[in-house]
């Protein structure tokens, strides 16, 4: 029973959140977990190195980059699949405490600056552990290789 509490309690977060999100975003889906939120700075190379500040909500299998409107809610500028994301911390000479993250299924690689090195750590190792989590989770439903198990006919039933 307790399970099936914190199983309500996780899923209420998600609700939680959803209902900040600006627009239809279809995040409340059975299984997501909330992991994390917060504040990071997000360089727009395409605008010269435009520093932007964004929040990044951290689930179980998918990142979600948002900008906060004025009417404190949040837009959504980019949800990227925890499958096929790379995080690494980087140095960079235009911005300070930087990690980037790519995704090469969705051709999208975002170089964010966290408030100092720890944060940044912090965000780096949050984002590897979900993506690790997610894969094990993912070969444990045998979703990637559905097509490779062997189907037995039952001699009795006629085609």
């Amino acid at each position: 029973m307790n399970v099936r509490i914190k199983d309500l309690k996780k899923q209420a977060r998600v609700v939680e959140i959803a209902r900040k999100l600006e627009g239809s975003h279809d995040i409340v889906v059975p299984g997501r977990e909330f992991l994390g939120r917060g504040p990071v700075a997000v360089s727009d190379v395409k605008g010269g190195h435009k520093i932007k500040q964004c929040v990044l909500f951290l689930f179980s299998d998918i990142l979600i980059v948002t900008k906060i409107t004025a009417n404190a809610r949040y837009k959504v500028k980019h949800t990227l699949n925890l499958h096929d994301l790379e995080v690494k911390p980087l140095k960079s000479e235009v911005l300070q405490h930087v990690f980037q993250v790519s995704v090469k299924e969705q051709g999208i690689s975002l170089q964010f600056s966290a408030k100092n090195d720890r944060e940044r750590d912090r965000w780096v190792d949050a984002i590897e552990d979900a993506v690790s989590k997610n894969d094990r989770r993912r070969s444990t439903l045998h979703l990637d290789g559905v097509e490779d198990v062997p189907i037995i006919k039952d001699p009795r039933i006629k085609s």
